[in-house]
């Protein structure tokens, strides 16, 4: 693992010098303009708090670390994945932004769009770690781990967003022992299971192996205790032999005319466990415990040095691989080869050339270009393509549960990946619905779906889903599907089993022709007698929630709804529309709420000139007001913030004149309100219902269809009322209402 805090340079002040810190970085990773990033640093080195919790966990830390300390960790270990000068100022940030230190808004100010954007997309990837965290124990615990893997790859359109959360997870795994058991082994299964198959994935094995053996040690500690200690206890006679093997290769290549490089190569706690458990053997019997590096200048080399080697020693045929000619599917290149080394101890070796080792080490950030003043992300690119070849392979990390078909399957173009309200992954074929959504979390829900939301906003049932959308059902009792959903050019559906469970409902629910036109005649029969004749049948059945007429008559014929309720939502319909009626009627309506206002205005001190409240803005008493002198009809009373009384008094400042409401009258305001809901039966009675409870005369009523979603009706009303006290008290009882979307005053 990487020492990172001895590279602080700490002063005896217990500082940082930030500027000597940028030269080292220089000059280690070749880096030229640096000034961003110093920008960046002293930002956050004027940030008083330390980092006392992770993401929004009560649990505490013990390690108080300084946001400027966290930072240079990040920096360090993406520097060193040579990851541009924009990827190092977004990870600096990360902490002090994810704390809600600092917000995103006050980065605009300081840096370009593409350095914010990507700090947007990293800080999207949070959503990640709080839904895996928030899984239902219950739950099948293997299968959402695979399909929140399979989101997170579904999501990441931009390498550096993957690499950004690598190293941030390798900065948590380090200070991980400060944190209280239970979020340790939160924490440590999510890297296991999420973020360590990804670096695999990305063939980035300096970050792997740490985000492997640090969880490890964590998930089974007393496993990680005992191969620490038996590599401990023999580390001196390992390091010994090692050296004497080492100096042996040294010399048969030189005089072999071979430039190459050979190490001891470190030994990971989690490959040795994993390894002991693979074979079912002792640590002892393992051949790689003791093992050795050679880096060669040139793919032959690799070849003469793999010769010179088994001439010296015995090899072991079945420990033999060359990944060179096979490499492995993340890209890995090496050749691998087992021997009987001095003493008759088994050894390990690995081959390869200079370039193969910083593949093996950086995978695919080996062979991006990145540069300090921006990010090349050609369509056509080399670079992107070796990253699509990547995700599109991780299904060697599938678990053995799935099945062959679901493996090909894996992240391809046509799937999408949707939560659940409760935090569920759904797998759907992507151009997938609502609709589809709801018949595949189950058949019930499906035939009894009415509306769907978005994170929390209405959608249309037409809605296309996009990976990463929590979506959510709304159902109803009387709701059924609807022939609609079957129309392909409306789009209702996409999945086939969605269009098979349709038509098996409607196979189910249909009935003869005789008996539908028999139950129309009855319905137009107690229409008649209740003296709703007027009614319009397909009018009343939308009302209902049906598509058509015919589903309504099914239902009735089905007793899946009563005959009685039919009638008084027809009833409701006509008493709406005589309303309407009224309103037209009635336009006389302001005169009478002119002779009211006069009371109850006062003008420059005055309280009996004539005055008329502004249609256009409709003050209430209580809010602020302006008076405007009109030329034949007196003065007419504005809201101070009233777009119109901003234009007269351009216009004509000396026409406007001081007024004041007068307390304690008892006079009526007009107030317009408009209201959005999904529409249903009974809806209007229950509105119309809190304006007579409240007194709350209706003096103006306009009832329409959304024109961007079906389901939605708008309502625009004009009532009388006392005072704001009422009308807030109106407003809360309406928002209070099954399925209303909003209400408030205009």
């Amino acid at each position: 693992m990487v020492k990172v805090r001895e590279y602080h340079l700490e002063l005896e002040n217990g500082s940082i010098d930030i500027d000597e810190w940028l030269d080292l970085l220089k000059h280690n990773y070749g880096y030229t303009n640096l000034s961003m990033l110093k920008k960046a640093l002293m930002i956050i080195g004027r940030l008083t708090s330390h980092r006392k919790s992770y993401g929004n966990e009560d649990s505490r830390s013990a390690n108080n670390l300084s946001y400027l300390t966290i930072a240079l960790d990040l920096v360090h270990i993406l520097a060193s994945l040579h990851l541009d000068i924009n990827s190092l100022i977004v990870a600096a940030f990360y902490y002090p932004i994810n704390d809600n230190i600092l917000a995103m808004e006050d980065m605009i100010d300081h840096f370009n769009g593409s350095i914010v954007k990507l700090m947007a997309n990293v800080h999207g990837m949070v959503a990640i770690s709080e839904y895996y965290g928030n899984r239902n124990k219950s739950d099948n615990y293997k299968d959402q781990s695979i399909k929140i893997r399979k989101m997170l790859i579904a999501i990441i359109d931009d390498p550096r967003v993957a690499l950004i959360k690598l190293a941030e997870r390798c900065c948590i795994m380090r200070e991980l022992k400060y944190y209280p058991q239970k979020l340790r082994e939160k924490i440590a299964n999510e890297v296991f299971e999420v973020y360590a198959p990804l670096a695999h994935r990305l063939n980035i094995g300096c970050i792997k192996w740490e985000l492997e053996d640090l969880s490890f040690r964590y998930m089974k500690p007393q496993e990680y205790k005992r191969i620490a200690l038996l590599l401990d206890g023999k580390r001196l006679n390992r390091e010994q032999y090692i050296s004497k093997v080492i100096e042996k290769l040294q010399q048969h290549l030189s005089s072999s005319g071979i430039s190459a490089k050979v190490t001891g190569r470190v030994k990971h706690i989690y490959s040795i466990w994993r390894k002991l458990q693979k074979k079912n053997t002792e640590f002892e019997k393992l051949y790689d415990i003791r093992a050795v590096r050679i880096t060669t200048q040139t793919i032959e080399d690799c070849y003469v040095v793999l010769s010179i080697v088994h001439s010296l020693w015995g090899y072991i045929p079945q420990e033999f691989d060359d990944y060179i000619a096979t490499p492995k599917e993340n890209g890995y290149r090496s050749l691998h080869t087992a021997v009987f080394g001095p003493e008759e101890k088994t050894l390990e070796i690995q081959i390869r050339t200079k370039d193969m080792h910083q593949e093996a080490e950086l995978g695919v950030c080996s062979h991006w270009k990145y540069k300090e003043s921006h990010y090349e992300t050609t369509d056509n690119s080399d670079e992107k393509i070796s990253w699509l070849r990547q995700v599109m392979k991780w299904n060697d990390e599938i678990s053995s549960t799935e099945n062959q078909e679901e493996k090909t399957k894996f992240v391809e173009h046509n799937r999408t990946y949707v939560f659940t309200k409760d935090s569920h992954v759904i797998d759907l074929e992507k151009g997938s619905t609502p609709i589809d959504f709801a018949y595949k979390i189950h058949t019930d829900i499906g035939n009894r779906c009415c509306g769907a939301k978005i994170f929390g906003e209405i959608v249309p049932l037409n809605y296309v889903l996009k990976t990463g959308d929590q979506v959510e059902i709304l159902i109803s009792n009387r709701a059924t599907p609807s022939l609609d959903w079957l129309n392909n050019n409306l789009r209702y559906i996409y999945s086939k089993r969605t269009k098979t469970k349709i038509l098996s409902w409607f196979n189910k629910n249909s009935v003869n022709s005789n008996k539908v036109e028999r139950t129309k005649e009855v319905l137009i029969e107690e229409l008649k007698k209740h003296d709703l004749e007027s009614i319009d049948i397909k009018q009343l059945s939308k009302k209902l929630g049906f598509n058509t007429t015919d589903s309504l008559l099914v239902a009735i014929n089905n007793n899946k709804i009563k005959l009685k309720y039919v009638l008084q939502v027809a009833t409701e319909i006509l008493s709406k529309r005589q309303k309407k009626c009224l309103a037209t009627e009635t336009n006389n309506n302001y005169t009478t709420i002119k002779r009211i206002y006069n009371a109850n205005v006062s003008v420059a001190g005055e309280k009996n000139l004539v005055t008329k409240i502004a249609g256009c803005c409709k003050p209430i008493a209580g809010d602020s007001i302006v008076g405007y002198i009109t030329k034949n009809n007196g003065i007419t009373i504005h809201r101070s913030s009233c777009k119109n009384i901003k234009q007269l008094k351009k216009i004509n400042e000396n026409r406007m004149i001081a007024v004041s409401w007068i307390s304690g009258g008892s006079n009526f305001y007009p107030a317009d309100i408009v209201i959005e809901s999904i529409d249903r039966p009974k809806l209007l009675h229950e509105i119309t219902q809190v304006f007579a409870n409240n007194q709350a005369n209706v003096i103006k009523f306009d009832y329409n269809h959304s024109k961007k979603y079906d389901l939605i009706v708008k309502l625009k009303v004009t009532i009388e009322i006392p005072s704001y006290q009422i009308l807030n008290k109106v407003l809360s009882q309406i928002k209070q209402i099954p399925n209303i979307v909003l209400a408030h005053k205009i």
